[in-house]
């Protein structure tokens, strides 16, 4: 084992026991961004100076006997969430000169659990895309193909992590933001109950519970062991206590039909898995995923947070079609994907208006559906994405796709990616789905099928 293969609970343990150096493994990290960085562009600003003095200090710490849980681990953090110190610009040339003045708090709790801050990472110009790119930091590029997208909006920290440049990060997720990039460049990530960590320090800041930031990592103890330092005292309980043949597994049938070829046989190893493991699995109907996309867009727009368009103008959302305009003749200073998702965003707001009111009373049903569904021994197993990473500018092509991701953003509950392996040289991700408070039931699936199949490989662009 060594500290770019190893686990961040796994550095912990070594770092506690003596057998590596805090800055040993700063270093380490370090030299591995620094190869490959210049071909993913994910890692936007770095902090190593800095670093470098806290991991002094975090041996020193780790030779006085101190165990705090993530002392003296790397760590990197998606630049929407503050840093201070660091640049806070969401990719938006409005804030291209914000600097945080202080750490949002779940990077406080990471730090006062010893974790050191590497870097920010990048993503999309004002978040909600799943293309990371933007007029500040560029584009960055999927470890496994570089023609490829890493999806978005924390595409940044996936790709980072899948190249082996960091052991675990912070992403943030409204409509799949941590759990597509995690499938498409073979990472874990876990997406937690809506409300149950705090959303401050985060630009752009939405006003509802389904904006969520959430744990990505190399492996899913990383997940469970940040559930652990991030989640209030006593709202996150130990997955270890939930048994694999003490689960129900719920297969809807639109998930089985849709996909590619490959995700779905990601989907039907991941219920064999489990069948091994002692679970039952079964079939369920689940016809609203046909149409999720659209109940997340009108549960997002009743929830009264801002357009795409009022994030990437500053409130003035009036600019976009003029904007659009000078894209088109190469004078925008912004990126045209965003702009034309905004546009696309305003125009199926307008098409869509007869059909709101049934997508919310939809939206509403579904809560109570899934609540009698989903005790605390079952789970839903589904596709994270229908397919696997597209090519640079292919999302645009697949937007709806999101929303079996989007759909139980807005439903508030808990949902883990976890790779599947791979298939033409690309990653396979699966999602599971527990009830709402009941984060540790789909981590636990998780890290069953991750020893299953072996989880996270180190992806060499």
């Amino acid at each position: 084992m060594d500290p770019l293969s190893a686990s961040a609970t796994a550095i912990a343990q070594a770092l506690r026991e003596g057998r590596w150096s805090s800055v040993e493994v700063l270093e380490a990290h370090i030299r591995k961004i620094e190869r490959v960085n210049r071909k993913i562009n994910a890692l936007v600003v770095d902090r190593f100076e800095r670093a470098r003095l806290e991991a002094q200090v975090a041996d020193a710490r780790l030779q006085q006997g101190e165990t705090a849980p993530l002392l003296g681990v790397p760590i990197t953090i998606k630049e929407f969430i503050a840093v201070r110190g660091m640049p806070h610009t969401a990719g938006l040339p409005a804030r291209a000169d914000i600097v945080a003045q202080a750490d949002a708090p779940l990077v406080t709790r990471l730090r006062e659990a010893g974790a050191i801050v590497m870097g920010v990472t990048n993503g999309p110009e004002g978040g909600l895309w799943s293309e990371t790119t933007n007029p500040i930091y560029g584009r960055t590029n999927n470890p496994w193909d570089l023609g490829r997208t890493p999806g978005g909006s924390s595409g940044g920290e996936a790709a980072l992590i899948a190249a082996g440049g960091s052991p675990l990060g912070l992403g943030s997720d409204i409509g799949g933001s941590v759990r597509i990039p995690a499938a498409f460049c073979g990472i874990p990530a876990h997406k937690p109950t809506g409300g149950l960590l705090p959303n401050e320090g985060h630009y752009p800041p939405h006003p509802s519970s389904y904006l969520c930031i959430g744990p990505m990592a190399r492996r899913v103890e990383d997940l469970i062991t940040a559930m652990h330092v991030l989640a209030p005292e006593g709202r996150f309980d130990d997955p270890s206590l939930l048994p694999p043949e003490g689960l129900v597994v719920l297969l809807p049938e639109q998930a089985l039909r849709r996909p590619s070829k490959p995700v779905a046989a990601a989907v039907d190893r991941a219920a064999s898995i489990f069948r091994q493991l002692g679970a039952e699995v079964r079939t369920c109907s689940m016809p609203d995923l046909d149409r999720a996309f659209w109940i997340w867009a009108a549960a997002l727009t009743d929830a009264e947070g801002p357009s795409y368009a009022d994030v990437l103008f500053d409130g003035s959302a009036a600019s976009l079609w003029p904007e659009l305009a000078r894209a088109m003749v190469g004078a925008s200073s912004h990126s045209t994907p965003p702009l034309l998702v905004a546009a696309t965003e305003a125009l199926t707001g307008a098409l869509r208006l007869m059909d709101r009111e049934k997508l919310l009373k939809r939206h509403k049903a579904l809560r109570g559906e899934l609540r009698d569904k989903l005790d605390p021994s079952t789970l839903l197993l589904l596709p994270t994405m229908p397919r696997q990473a597209p090519r640079h500018g292919g999302m645009f092509l697949q937007f709806a796709d999101s929303g079996w991701c989007g759909l139980f953003n807005v439903l508030d509950l808990p949902s883990t990616t976890v790779p599947m392996g791979q298939s033409a040289g690309l990653p396979l991700g699966v999602q599971l789905v527990a009830a709402q408070g009941l984060d540790h039931i789909c981590l636990g699936a998780a890290r069953a099928l991750e020893r299953a199949t072996g989880g996270w490989s180190v992806a060499a662009p």
